[in-house]
């Protein structure tokens, strides 16, 4: 990622009032301390004398948030043979949205995500591609997905020729 040209909702890395320690110190209080934006501005203030706003925090989050993800989207976790699969809802500003997870069951680690409008089939498999890829020898061996109760999450893997019996993917009944 060049990173004079960030995506458009995020804030330039080219600091004209603070330097890239004040940015350090806000994520760190921000994510590591899980201080909200206010509360971290605050803190910033008391703690060091750093006059900052909590929008200015929310950008650098923002920022810090998009150039990370691509690197932690394409880093391969060590996957095991067991793997574990949820949908649920989530409500942002009164609008709902759907998020799929799919996970390693020893590590505990989110191989593939993804969030939609809609609670169709289309973002359940993106998902599962994202958490399956480069994984060949999975499809030739007798690992297991258990699923969620939701059918959503069993019946588009159950209807792919290549993730049927083959593969040992389980569904709750």
């Amino acid at each position: 990622m060049d990173l004079d040209s960030l995506p458009k909702n995020t804030s330039s890395l080219k600091f004209s009032r603070h330097n890239a320690h004040i940015m350090s110190l806000c994520l760190t209080m921000h994510v590591n301390l899980q201080l909200s934006l206010r509360k971290t501005a605050q803190a910033l203030n008391d703690l060091y004398g750093i006059r900052i706003s909590h929008q200015q925090v929310a950008n650098y989050a923002r920022t810090a948030a998009m150039v990370v993800k691509p690197f932690s989207d394409h880093y391969e976790y060590p996957k095991s043979s067991v793997f574990t699969a949820d949908e649920t809802y989530i409500k942002v500003r009164g609008v709902k949205g759907y998020i799929w997870f799919i996970m390693d069951a020893a590590s505990r680690s989110i191989l593939g995500y993804q969030v939609s409008d809609n609670r169709s089939v289309g973002p359940c498999i993106l998902a599962m591609r994202m958490a399956f890829r480069g994984m060949e020898k999975l499809r030739k061996s007798s690992g297991s997905l258990p699923m969620g109760t939701a059918p959503i999450l069993w019946l588009p893997c159950s209807s792919q020729r290549n993730w049927g019996k083959a593969s040992g993917l389980t569904s709750p009944r």
